[in-house]
């Protein structure tokens, strides 16, 4: 994909089966630009600003694309991978550095493997949204006490 550029930079391009070369340029960057492919559209390189998509800082995700995530997300597949993702990170315990980077793993293979059409960004993408959606619903299921707020960035050493 490609690079983001200056500021915080952005999101590379993704195209259909190969990185595509766009990049967020300044400001706060973006998302880049997607090429052909069933599930993508043109989402435009964030090119500073606070404009909108397509040349604002903040940029934006194509559609179809985002569309196309949020249906694979969806599935009983993704349901099954989710369900899987809490299971193997709430029996390895909070600061169990590995269980995280080995679920990210195992769950970007299964992605992989039954997906054989999508790119790697997508495959990513696909694996976060769906460790971010195991963590989300194993913090709608606990049972949280006192938050210590000094020590968050601790965690992301666990990370």
């Amino acid at each position: 994909g490609g690079a983001g550029q200056g500021g915080y930079g952005g999101l590379g391009g993704q195209g259909s089966g190969a990185a595509a070369s766009g990049a967020g340029q300044g400001g706060y960057g973006g998302l880049g630009r997607q090429d052909t492919g069933a599930a993508a559209a043109v989402g435009g390189a964030g090119q500073g600003g606070y404009g909108d998509v397509g040349q604002g800082g903040y940029g934006g995700v194509g559609s179809a694309a985002a569309s196309a995530a949020a249906s694979r997300l969806s599935s009983p597949e993704a349901s099954s991978r989710v369900s899987s993702a809490v299971s193997n990170l709430v029996s390895s315990g909070p600061t169990n550095s590995a269980a995280l980077s080995n679920t990210i793993s195992n769950v970007v293979s299964q992605i992989s493997s039954s997906n054989p059409g999508l790119s790697g960004c997508d495959v990513l993408v696909q694996a976060l949204l769906e460790v971010v959606s195991a963590l989300i619903h194993i913090l709608g299921s606990s049972s949280i006490g006192q938050v210590n707020y000094g020590s968050a960035g601790q965690a992301t050493q666990i990370v």
